[in-house]
């Protein structure tokens, strides 16, 4: 709220009262990267996890022959220190990996286009059992697999394949085609052309199997590159895209769960779209304005408490700025984790080795800066809010940071403070700026108040006034000043915590920047303050910024 009064010698005052505050911003997420036990001498199209009994376990397929320096045809397991092969693998390229319970437990289910499996006929998709392949039984299908999914239509998980066919176990199928463990049968239909991807969403209507590709309609129904299988029929979803749809991921950021779409399309339900946007089972939004050339592939990791998604394709650009190949969905902006992936990322999987939670990523490039990664290498990503070098969620799971409302930040990070004034405008003699914070906590921590104004503040008698509750803390611009440039002129003053907290011991405090009587004001001149520091934490939200009275009083468990 801004009123306007009298004060300060007669002149016009202009009043900030400030009764909430802003919490400082996260810093851009950062990553290490790191090579997983060697390279690929082929091409990782997809990776999946799958625990076959023995523990959890990374699996990687594509057009690779060696991994890591295993010998290991188009697809190898990796339980985080080296690579093994499955059996004598596949020969010929994989596209797709799921996993699949077909009755006789859960199974890796490989895809693409081969025909033999283990060394025995298995056309274009096999399983994979922990020790021998096999073929599918009734059948396979007839041309290239590009997806595979799990979906329940009601009548029992089964497992869908998308991709080039036309027929599945001797039926007709057109592109996509469902396996219930021990026959196939035809989708509704199928797809006017091509599948790329599948994935299981509920939309508000119950979960249905959402497929994305190059048709243009599904059934009877025209639904473009995007389409909807709720069991028993196809509906479109909006008008759907104007381009193909090439990877598909259901994702909750804590704020409700959207189905993510990604591709080279630049419209999604008619709206413009950079190659990524979101269906929240009513209508298509952007996500940010996008990448500026294709994204082949979505994944999410849990960050800790914090979900994140992560972009991989041919890009160069993301919202705006250089990201190679790679970026990070931070909610509100695209952000680059590498500069220097040198070609197509195809895949991406989090998985945790036992050493936290990872991202692998994988595809045709053969470099990422000087991180050895021939189409193969792992991120591991956090915050560091309080730049100290260590990630947020590694200290505060190895309690040497403390989160006492347990939603994943740091506390020093999430309670520092960031009060920013409104520009105040014209700025100059006789047009101070008076801000008023009300119910301040605490500072723990050094307090900075930045300065920024546009004015004429050349010359020793040109110079501004920083006061706190009627005291001087500081002068500034006594001979350092310009006249009028265009960049605001900036300064900071720090005041360490005892300091501020004296001023703010009443409850407010009254901060007044004045110009002197020579200052010109300028055309667009204005003025703003900024104060950020430290507060002491009322984690048990009881209005006493007590430094988290869980670790003194069991009563107080804010974290319940």
């Amino acid at each position: 709220m801004i009123r306007t009064s009298g004060g300060l010698a007669g002149c016009a005052l202009a009043v900030l009262v400030v009764s909430s505050f802003a919490r400082a911003e996260m810093p851009p997420i950062q990553c290490v990267f790191s090579p997983v036990a060697g390279s690929a001498n082929g091409v990782v199209r997809t990776l999946a996890v799958l625990d076959d009994g023995s523990g959890a376990a990374l699996y990687a397929a594509g057009s690779f022959t060696s991994i890591g320096g295993t010998p290991a045809n188009r697809v190898a397991k990796w339980s985080g220190g080296t690579w093994s092969a499955l059996g004598s693998g596949i020969l010929g390229d994989v596209q797709a990996l799921a996993v699949f319970d077909d009755g006789t437990g859960p199974a890796l289910f490989a895809a693409g286009v081969f025909f033999s499996a283990g060394g025995i006929a298995a056309a274009y998709i096999a399983k994979w059992d922990g020790i021998s392949w096999s073929p599918l039984s009734g059948g396979s299908v007839n041309d290239r697999v590009n997806a595979l999914a799990v979906f329940d239509d009601g009548t029992g998980p089964a497992l869908y394949a998308g991709g080039d066919f036309s027929t599945a176990g001797g039926v007709t199928a057109l592109h996509i085609a469902r396996w219930d463990g021990t026959t196939w049968s035809p989708v509704g239909g199928g797809t006017s052309s091509r599948v790329f991807t599948m994935a299981v969403f509920d939309d508000g209507q119950g979960p249905g199997l959402f497929v994305g590709g190059v048709f243009a309609s599904a059934g009877t129904v025209q639904s473009p590159f995007i389409a909807k299988w709720g069991g028993t029929e196809w509906t479109a979803v909006s008008s759907g895209m104007n381009a193909a749809v090439w990877s598909l991921l259901p994702f909750n950021d804590g704020e409700g769960s959207k189905l993510y779409a990604s591709g080279i399309f630049t419209l999604a339900g008619g709206l413009p779209a950079g190659r990524v946007a979101a269906w929240d089972g009513t209508a298509w939004s952007n996500v940010g304005t996008g990448m500026n050339d294709g994204v082949a592939v979505l994944a999410s990791t849990a960050g800790g408490k914090r979900p994140t998604i992560y972009a991989g394709g041919i890009f160069t650009i993301a919202d705006g700025v250089p990201a190679s190949r790679v970026a990070k969905w931070d909610g509100q902006a695209w952000q680059p984790i590498s500069a220097s992936i040198n070609s197509w990322v195809l895949a991406a999987a989090a998985f945790d080795s036992g050493e936290g939670e990872e991202l692998f990523i994988g595809g045709e490039f053969t470099s990422s800066g000087s991180v050895p990664a021939d189409r193969l290498f792992r991120a591991r990503c956090g915050y560091d809010c309080n730049t100290n070098g260590l990630f947020d969620h590694d200290e505060i799971a190895a309690g040497t940071a403390t989160d006492c409302n347990g939603n994943g930040f740091l506390d020093t990070c999430e309670l520092a403070l960031l009060l920013v004034s409104p520009l105040h405008s014209p700025f100059g003699a006789g047009e101070p700026l008076a801000v008023v914070m009300e119910s301040l906590p605490g500072a723990a921590s050094a307090v900075d108040l930045v300065v920024r104004a546009r004015a004429s503040l050349n010359g020793p008698a040109r110079f501004l006034t920083l006061r706190i509750n009627g005291s001087v803390v500081a002068t500034l611009f006594l001979s350092d000043g310009e006249a009028c440039p265009f960049t605001p002129q900036t300064r900071t003053v720090t005041l360490a915590a005892d300091e501020f907290n004296e001023f703010s011991a009443g409850g407010s405090v009254t901060l007044e920047l004045v110009p002197s009587g020579s200052v010109g004001v300028c055309a667009d001149s204005f003025a703003e303050v900024e104060i950020a520091y430290q507060s002491l934490p009322d984690c048990d939200g009881d209005g006493v910024w007590d430094e988290c009275q869980i670790y003194e009083n069991p009563f107080s468990d804010c974290n319940r």
